[in-house]
């Protein structure tokens, strides 16, 4: 089947195309598409600001065909439907089709199994494809984590709930790079639509107290948890943490996690990862790998956040923390605060903001808390008008080395006939007492 798409006026196509020109205009545009430059006996144009790219080269790379109708002056991009990924889908689900509940449920595994989301997607009845579209298609179909990984998986039948509805329970064996092993089970709900059998709702069935499957086996003294499967209060406290490079540590429900986060990284590549866990010396020492992207070597292009989570089996004995690669790191740690239990609301580098949140309303106080690792800990903070104009200054007492927890209650300046105030933290330079790790929140007079 084809579609004809009739364009009387310019067309500006933006996909996955890259247009480069001098900063000084001398060097001829070019176009490119995924990486690969486009050659075309038209060049691109630079006209007035403007890039203006012949329409053919660009078409015909997306296996288009593109006509002139000179009577009509207009333009057809003809496509070859056939190509169409959600008919290509459509199709892999009629060839997969499924008479039996049990192998439709067995399919839909073995596509979490391989991290196959077009797999699990195509044994799904369409209501559900369509709510889990997006998380499924969001990884270029490849959904799951490298590690854990599903090592296998047991179907188990549980019920017959009408003659055209069935329940199954899947229970995945999950492990990783340290052999440790555990199982998450799942019901599925399996319907019969037509003469097909489909997947028509997943859940997750947490038995034990922690909110994670009965069997979690210890392997070098810990257990990797799978991120979809933790509790809310440890996501939570998983993702408030992830931009503060520290160790914590927090008993959840009789299990004892411990948190290793790197902050914020400017491209992918970087890791970290607890090898295993020793008892020596009355001590527990956890001994972590870290990876960073090698010279030259080709990483995502943004903003990451590498961390590890792990439960640990000794519940008693401190902890000590090693890098493998180089003994002598300093792991820093919390002080002032047992573990980050909020979000940041505003940060630099070294200046992480609780709260006041940024537009907050304020009357006669404002109630100033975060965590900083700062020169001297001291964190400073100006009170100023939009325009920049001094109104109160003063500091707080944080640490130098490691993060840790300040608040302060500021005081508002009485008879202000405005309405926006700027709260500014920083701390001073070392080398010359410049401000240095600049925050600034905008706030609001009630």
């Amino acid at each position: 089947m084809k579609k004809k798409i009739i364009i009387v006026a310019s067309i500006i196509i933006v996909l996955s195309i890259a247009l480069i020109a001098s900063a000084q205009n001398l060097a001829p545009a070019k176009i490119f598409l995924d990486g690969a430059e486009l050659e075309s006996d038209v060049a691109p144009v630079i006209k007035e600001g403007r890039v203006l790219v012949p329409l053919r080269v660009i078409a015909e790379n997306f296996g288009a065909k593109v006509t002139w109708d000179g009577e009509e002056k207009a333009v057809s991009i003809i496509t070859d439907k056939s190509k169409d990924p959600d008919l290509l889908l459509a199709k892999l689900g009629e060839a997969l089709a499924k008479g039996e509940a049990v192998a439709a449920v067995t399919a839909w595994a073995e596509g979490v199994r391989t991290r196959n989301g077009a797999l699990q997607y195509v044994m799904m009845t369409p209501e559900l494809q369509a709510k889990l579209y997006e998380e499924l298609s969001a990884g270029g179909w490849t959904t799951g984590t490298s590690s854990p990984w599903v090592k296998e998986f047991d179907v188990m039948y549980e019920e017959t709930v009408d003659p055209a509805t069935e329940k199954y329970t899947v229970a995945f064996t999950y492990t990783d790079s340290t052999g440790s092993t555990s199982v998450t089970k799942n019901l599925v709900t399996v319907k019969k639509v037509g003469d097909r059998w489909l997947v028509a709702n997943i859940e997750k069935d947490f038995s034990d107290k922690g909110g994670f499957a009965v069997n979690i086996r210890f392997n070098k003294g810990l257990y990797r948890p799978e991120y979809k499967d933790l509790p809310e209060e440890i996501a939570n406290w998983l993702n408030y943490s992830r931009e503060i490079a520290a160790v914590q540590e927090k008993v959840y429900n009789g299990y004892r996690f411990v948190l290793i986060t790197e902050g914020m990284k400017p491209t992918g590549g970087y890791g970290v990862e607890v090898e295993e866990i020793r008892e020596q010396e009355g001590k527990l020492e956890v001994r972590v790998k870290r990876t960073a992207p090698g010279e030259g070597e080709m990483v995502t292009t943004a903003l990451t956040y590498p961390f590890d989570l792990v439960i640990v089996e000794n519940k008693e004995l401190p902890l000590s923390f090693t890098d493998v690669d180089d003994p002598d790191k300093y792991f820093m740690s919390l002080l002032g605060i047992d573990e980050i239990d909020r979000p940041v609301v505003a940060s630099s580098d070294w200046i992480k903001i609780f709260s006041p949140k940024p537009h907050e309303k304020v009357k006669d106080t404002i109630s100033l808390s975060g965590v900083a690792n700062v020169f001297e800990g001291t964190v400073n903070f100006e009170l100023l008008t939009k325009e920049r104009e001094l109104l109160s200054s003063g500091f707080t007492t944080a640490a130098m080395g490691d993060w840790a927890y300040f608040e302060e209650e500021i005081p508002v300046p009485k008879g202000l006939n405005f309405d926006q105030l700027v709260l500014q933290l920083y701390s001073l330079s070392m080398k010359d007492g410049s401000k240095m790790f600049v925050v600034e929140i905008p706030l609001s007079l009630k």
